[in-house]
């Protein structure tokens, strides 16, 4: 292997998937697209062809590239067709049996030099990885959605995953324009824990009734993210958020805190909503229903409101930052990666260490020893990295 893959084949043909095909069309790869379904497969491949069509039209490609994408791009039901890739990636249901079995079968037919990996967001690659040669082979590569416009990626080896994968893996990342994460197998998927966190206050803040669930969200854009907990929660996908929080559970700390998103979730997901795509979750999508909240918020004065307000927005953001650096302390990634990454993912102008600054390191780590006395969570004691943030005066 000489780090350069050239030709890469695609299952899975979700909305990531579809996502993901979309952006590797703008390099000159050729491409094998993998539809179990044949209709699905047809309607996929219309698809492409009016888009390279349009882009031809408008003068987006030339003669040559047009004709170099309709030779070097296939989309088919035949699994035979990813024999001589280089690289497959992964990209179906998030279902562990489904994906060992599918692995099981390309180790068996695909060529022994070619790489592989998964985009799951949430099932670690050594869990999945066909106990053969192919383990030094092996890794996870999780983009996130909407390919096109965000440039974090994360790159998890297992432990037999050999260093010249990794290379392999960072070379072809930075060919497609993405910025990779490399992190160790016990640290996956840090940028969705980091958020696990501050998902969790937003859960208590919905439990003790005050607030509700527009109000939470409201807050939370006004004055940290770009979108809401409840909203994003929605976006995803009730379903996979939950069997995603079970997976990410069993390595994290702070399980009594987090969990309140596990139950809360279920039980929206035990009445059949899962969210935008069933038309329900904590919101409706539907037009002549309006959104599910609590029947009746409890009574506050103005003064306790606004108090309550300011103290979940301030929970919030120290979750989000002293989280961030705990990630640092363990030596998953540095201040710069996690800094770019989560800034990259939730699209916002701010990441930890820039909203650290704004608000003062010193500020940050007496409101978390304040709300770690006041309830007693551990999640709330200030990380190492971020004392050390302090002592140095970064702000």
């Amino acid at each position: 292997m000489d780090g350069t893959f050239r030709k890469i084949g695609l299952v899975g043909s979700g909305r990531m998937g579809e996502s993901i095909f979309y952006h590797l069309i703008d390099f000159e790869y050729s491409l094998v697209w993998i539809f179990r379904k044949p209709d699905l497969r047809d309607k996929a491949t219309e698809k492409l062809h009016k888009k390279l069509r349009r882009m031809l039209k408008a003068g987006a490609y030339d003669d040559q590239t047009y004709n170099y994408k309709i030779e070097n791009i296939l989309i088919t039901s035949d699994m035979s067709e990813l024999n001589s890739c280089d690289l497959i990636i992964e990209t179906v249901v998030e279902d562990i049996a489904i994906k060992s079995e599918l692995f099981k079968e390309l180790d068996r037919n695909v060529k022994k030099e070619c790489v592989f990996v998964s985009n799951s967001s949430s099932i670690k690659p050594a869990t999945i990885c066909p106990d053969s040669d192919r383990k030094e082979r092996f890794a996870g590569l999780h983009f996130f959605f909407p390919v096109r416009f965000n440039k974090s990626v994360e790159i998890m080896g297992t432990d037999a995953c050999s260093a010249e994968t990794i290379e392999s893996l960072k070379k072809f990342t930075e060919d497609i324009d993405k910025k990779a994460l490399v992190l160790p197998e016990k640290g996956a998927f840090i940028l969705n824990k980091v958020f696990i966190y501050t998902q969790a206050q937003a859960f208590w803040a919905y439990r003790d009734n005050i607030l509700s669930i527009k109000e939470i969200d409201d807050l939370i854009k006004k004055h940290i993210f770009t979108m809401g907990t409840f909203e994003f929660l929605d976006h995803v996908g009730l379903d996979v958020i939950l069997s995603a929080a079970r997976i990410y559970l069993e390595d994290m700390d702070h399980k009594d805190f987090i969990y309140i998103t596990i139950e809360e979730v279920q039980k929206i997901v035990d009445r059949g909503n899962l969210g935008v795509k069933t038309g329900k979750g904590f919101y409706s999508y539907n037009k002549e229903e309006t959104v599910e909240e609590p029947a009746n918020l409890k009574q506050v004065s103005n003064e306790e409101r606004k108090k309550y307000e300011e103290d979940l927005v301030n929970k919030i953001r120290c979750l989000y930052i002293n989280c961030a650096y705990d990630f640092i302390d363990k030596g998953y990634c540095t201040e710069p990666e996690i800094e770019f990454a989560l800034n990259e993912y939730k699209g916002m102008e701010k990441g930890p260490v820039t909203l650290g600054n704004e608000i003062g390191f010193s500020n940050i780590y007496d409101l978390l020893i304040q709300y770690y006395e006041q309830t007693g969570e551990k999640v709330f004691y200030p990380s190492p990295s971020l004392k050390k943030a302090v002592l140095t005066g970064k702000e």
